[in-house]
């Protein structure tokens, strides 16, 4: 499923370099066919469900 993929990206992102900058996960989710919008829509899904938060502006880490 898309919303897994991107939050497995999320993940490895934040764990090589602190937080997931939201260039560096749709980049990474596009080389897996999933699109721009489906990201950003993924990714305030997962914020609003306490999944992953903002650090930083323009950056994403898993709460746990």
């Amino acid at each position: 499923e898309k919303m897994l993929i991107v939050e497995e990206i999320i993940r490895d992102l934040a764990q090589k370099n602190g937080c997931a900058k939201l260039r560096d996960i749709i980049a990474k989710a596009r080389e897996r066919g999933i699109e721009d919008k489906f990201v950003e829509e993924a990714i305030t899904k997962m914020r609003k469900e306490g999944m992953i938060f903002r650090p930083k502006e323009e950056c994403y880490a898993p709460t746990v």
